[in-house]
């Protein structure tokens, strides 16, 4: 798999799971008292199985992941031109 698809796949896979949580995020803030309390429970149970995802990604995006993966490429790509 080339490396600009496989950038492209973790992209999407990575905006896949935030957004949702950002939207769960926004409602229970900004219209909690308004959701009937059952939904609410179910949102916050979606939001608190989220979070370890999105530190997981962000620690990716961030973090010593990217770097290493980045590293990865590099030696493959000596690798490949020997």
């Amino acid at each position: 798999m080339s490396t600009n698809i496989k950038l492209l796949c973790q992209m999407i896979i990575s905006l896949a799971i935030i957004a949702p949580f950002w939207w769960f995020a926004h409602e229970i803030v900004f219209h909690g008292s308004a959701i009937d309390p059952t939904v609410r429970e179910i949102a916050g149970t979606i939001i608190a199985n989220i979070v370890p995802m999105v530190t997981g990604i962000a620690g990716f995006w961030i973090g010593s992941s990217l770097s290493s993966a980045s590293k990865d490429q590099t030696i493959n790509k000596a690798m490949e031109s020997k």
